[in-house]
Formats: structure tokens, sequence, C-alpha cells
């Protein structure tokens, strides 16, 4: 991972604001901590699943989120009793939408008892007020292509002044549609200025025309790459 660093500093992220900690460890669990944001406003983020990891990451390099929460503490109402909930994610859109998510493996979010809990709970925090909407989120949605993106958009967020500089001037002229390779080739400075369309995607400032793994052959346009909202 990388941190920001400007003129000699080194910032750390910010603290987890996760309102429930992970258990230290239990059969079959597995703890994890990856750092989210971008800038000056990164922070760790604790997961606690592989399929959790896969899925921050993918929320995180969405350019649509402004925001991104985890174990998210809520209280609803069963019946005339009231429950308490940690949501695995909150997520916080550019619309200002609020989505609230639980991520869960296939094999058990398609259990009857499951899907009928979460209807319940999914009624209550949004009539309340408490997010717009819930979801719950699968590997059935993952494909090799969106994991693998998020990850080079991640990886990719150091600022390169320069190259940034010229890719936003290149990416202003585009009509149509044209090749990161084309589009690196006209700014010149080469895997830097690859990079810096690449941050540009992970922006929103310019979107892959089709799904598929991000390389220099990949065609993009203006637009925003949403895959997520």
């Amino acid at each position: 991972m990388d941190y920001p660093n400007t003129a000699g500093t080194f910032q750390l992220p910010a603290t987890s604001i996760a309102e429930r900690q992970p258990p230290v460890s239990s059969r079959g669990h597995a703890n994890g901590q990856l750092v989210v944001g971008r800038h000056g406003a990164r922070r760790g983020l604790h997961v606690e699943s592989d399929l959790e990891f896969k899925w921050a990451r993918i929320l995180d390099a969405d350019p649509d989120v402004v925001y991104l929460r985890e174990q998210v503490r809520v209280e609803w109402a069963d019946g005339s009793k009231t429950r308490i909930h940690f949501f695995d994610f909150v997520a916080t859109f550019s619309s200002c939408k609020s989505i609230a998510m639980i991520v869960k493996p296939s094999h058990r979010a398609n259990k009857p008892k499951f899907q009928s809990e979460v209807q319940l709970l999914a009624r209550s925090a949004v009539q309340s007020g408490f997010v717009d909407e819930v979801r719950v989120l699968t590997e059935a949605s993952l494909d090799d292509a969106r994991v693998r993106n998020a990850r080079f958009l991640r990886s990719v967020r150091e600022i390169d002044v320069v190259a940034d500089t010229n890719a936003r001037a290149v990416a202003a002229q585009l009509l149509g549609y044209v090749s990161l390779a084309d589009l690196t080739a006209k700014i010149g400075l080469g895997g830097r200025g690859f990079r810096a369309l690449v941050r540009l995607i992970g922006e929103g400032v310019l979107s892959c025309v089709t799904h598929e793994l991000i390389c220099p052959s990949t065609l993009v346009q203006g637009g925003k790459w949403n895959e997520n909202a």
C-alpha cells in the first residue's frame, strides 16, 4: 500500500472507525485490514474474510463512493423486539445515497431463514432513515476483471503532478473513445502517463467502454467508472 508522501513528510492513515472490533481469532475466521480513502483522507478498515476484503477494495476503488465505513451498528425492529445488527459496510455515494451492505457467501445468503431476516432488517433500516437501501454482496457478483481492476486502481493513487496534469489535458480533448495506449503516446511519459490515465479512470474522469482487465489496449471515453451503484 502507498501512503501520501509530500515535501519529505510521511502521513500515516487514521485508525478504523468500526463500531465493532472483530474477534482476535476463532475457528474458520480470518481477520485483516486495508487502507481506504484517497490522498489525505486515508484510514484503516477492518475485514473479516477474503470475500469482505475483495468487496472492500472494489468499493474503495469506485469513484462514486465518497465515504466507506465498516461494522456499522444499527438498532432495528423485529416485531415487538429491538435487535442490534452490525452491517459489514455502509457506503455513501456522490449522489448522497447511503447503502448498507451485508457480505455473505452465496450458499449462506440463499438460505430462506437468512433472506427472511434480511427483508425485515432492510425494511426497518430504510423506514427509520438509517440508510436508503440494504444490499447483500456475495461472490456471485465478482469476476476476475472486477477484482483485479479494483486492485490496480488502488495501486496507482500516488500523485505524479507532471503526468497527471498532462493526462488531464489529453482527456479534456477526448472525443468518442480511444485506447489507453494512444492516449499514453500523446502524453509522452511512458508508464507514468499510463498510470496517470488509470488514475483518471479511478476518479471517474474516464470510463472503460467494455468490462475487461484494464490494459494499454483498453478503450476509454469520458464518464464514470461505476459498477457498484
